[in-house]
């Protein structure tokens, strides 16, 4: 065996879930949110300092070829939709207009058009160290699917499937 012989097709990921609804806090929820991201390996059952109060953490296995995901919709069991963002901690060079990992927009191999010259990827979805709140640089924040507006970053609505068009499933609590 030699290192040019050896394929990374896999990356382990700290990934935050922001705006999450209090109700659907809790371990089961994120391994199933984790499991749709790729394979959720761990979730982060620290006890919550006033930092973690507003997100929760996975650790995840994902497909280096594939995009990475921006969020998610889920539905409550009470049927209210919600848009959850994620944000990746130490996530390595990707790609603003593809979302792949390992390249960025300059040297994209499938550069992605847009009428607007927008991306859909973004430094968002970097964690950053800190409390951030709706009015702080990062994603939008969006509390259900019909309310507020965004902060201004380049970044489509919600939609009823993530990018890669996985269907909306209800989540059930504990």
């Amino acid at each position: 065996m030699h290192a040019s012989n050896i394929q990374f097709n896999h990356i382990h990921l700290w990934v935050q879930l922001w705006g999450l609804p209090f109700d659907l806090m809790s371990k089961t929820v994120v391994q199933e949110i984790g499991d749709w991201m790729g394979h959720c390996m761990k979730v982060d059952e620290r006890p919550w300092s006033s930092d973690q109060a507003r997100f929760m953490r996975i650790r995840v296995e994902l497909e280096i070829q594939k995009p990475l995901r921006r969020g998610r919709m889920v539905i409550s069991p009470e049927g209210v939709r919600t848009w959850i963002h994620y944000r990746y901690e130490r996530l390595p060079v990707f790609c603003f207009q593809c979302g792949v990992l390992g390249h960025d927009a300059k040297v994209c191999p499938s550069p992605v058009t847009s009428d607007e010259g927008t991306f859909q990827y973004g430094a968002w979805l970097r964690a950053t160290g800190g409390l951030k709140t709706p009015h702080s640089q990062g994603p939008p924040f969006r509390s259900s699917a019909g309310a507020g507006g965004t902060t201004g970053v380049a970044t489509p609505p919600p939609t009823d499937e993530d990018p890669l068009g996985t269907p909306v499933k209800v989540i059930k609590t504990d």
